[in-house]
């Protein structure tokens, strides 16, 4: 492709250029030092430069950004040409663009980390629209967008709101989490899009990953949503997903359960089952979620525990202090005797100065003294 370029690029058009573009987004083997490659770039730009950003069609500046983002190219020179000229003309891009495109575009910006506030501008502005045009993938793939940059979006989300019944009946579990997951993280209420995961649990546990449903169960969770069919295709489902699962999406799991008080005997089960592997892959953020979680809901899990104090060194050395804190406390809710792990506190906790706390072990005293727990 790239030499196609060097050798017939005075007759490259908008559509070689984005279609090149879109198929070394694909690659894995692309190296930005090329020469080629290199010089494939600066001839984008300059183009954009003369021929101005609407040359190359909302779809083709989609397909251009989206393999921008693929190859993690923020500081490029044409990259930041494409992104200036986006927020410029952001107001034509999303009425010409259909969904998908303006999807990707967003994606784009986010994967980036370029903040985009007139692009997102026009997408509220124009959110009645899109939510009615667009596909499941492509509303869960915004809103998620705006979550990450913790842009509020409301006529977006009324209109997602609006819409819930056809998101969820014909989204699948990927788009349905990452929508709620938005809702969730800016604070959205949304009754009638819960009420559809509600009244669709059995198939969204069904045919999604433990990623899709912890993501799912968190987002109800975080705003309070007592789901009970959901969270019952979760109790039935447990071993697979405790099995198939990372630590993260299992910590996240009966962190959620626990933030509702709602006891799952099966999960815990299958948590206490696999212990030994869950704490060597853990991080001491998702083991305190689990201690936490056990000790709100009056949970002992003897192994699981038991596994907590042999890693307790590796836990402390690499645990920010509410980590640490959470840790202690849930042990020491539960009257866990946990001797490794109190030694490590103690031993680690005021040497550590990196945590922008001034002592760290009196913050935890204090922690655990206002839990009512001495130590």
């Amino acid at each position: 492709m790239l030499l196609i370029h060097a050798k017939e690029k005075e007759g490259f058009n908008h559509v070689n250029y984005a279609t090149t573009m879109r198929q070394l987004g694909r690659s894995q083997f692309v190296d930005h030092r090329d020469p080629l490659f290199r010089a494939f770039l600066d001839d984008l730009g300059n183009q954009v430069e003369v021929r101005g950003l609407r040359w190359l069609g909302a779809q083709g500046i989609a397909n251009i950004m989206h393999a921008m983002a693929d190859m993690n190219m923020r500081d490029d020179r044409t990259s930041r040409i494409l992104f200036s000229q986006v927020e410029k003309h952001a107001d034509w891009l999303v009425k010409e663009g259909n969904p998908q495109s303006i999807a990707n575009t967003v994606w784009a910006c986010v994967t980036l980390e370029v903040e985009s506030p007139n692009l997102f501008a026009q997408v509220e502005k124009h959110a009645e629209r899109f939510i009615k045009e667009g596909k499941p993938q492509e509303i869960s793939s915004t809103v998620w967008a705006c979550a990450k940059f913790e842009i509020e979006s409301p006529n977006l989300f009324a209109q997602v709101e609006k819409h819930a019944e056809p998101l969820v009946k014909e989204g699948n579990p990927q788009s349905i989490a990452n929508t709620v997951w938005a809702c969730a993280t800016l604070r959205v209420e949304s009754p009638n899009l819960f009420a559809q995961v509600e009244k669709h649990a059995e198939q969204l546990v069904k045919e999604g990953n433990s990623q899709n449903i912890a993501n799912t169960v968190l987002a109800c969770a975080k705003l309070r949503i007592k789901s009970p069919k959901l969270f019952s295709q979760v109790e039935k489902h447990a071993n697979w997903l405790v099995t198939e699962g990372n630590p993260q999406n299992i910590a996240n799991i009966v962190w959620a359960c626990a933030r509702l008080k709602i006891k799952l005997p099966n999960l815990f089960a299958q948590v206490e089952k696999h212990a030994d592997k869950l704490l060597k892959e853990d991080k001491a953020e998702e083991i305190a979620k689990t201690v936490w979680a056990c000790a709100r809901l009056g949970i002992k899990l003897p192994d699981y525990f038991l596994h907590v104090e042999k890693y307790a060194e590796q836990l402390v050395k690499e645990g920010n202090p509410q980590a640490i804190a959470n840790t202690v406390w849930g042990c020491a809710k539960l009257e866990i005797k946990s001797p490794k792990l109190f030694a490590q506190v103690e031993k680690h906790a005021e040497n550590t100065t990196n945590f922008g706390i001034e002592s760290p072990m009196a913050w935890l005293k204090e922690k655990l003294s206002d839990a009512g727990i001495k130590f």
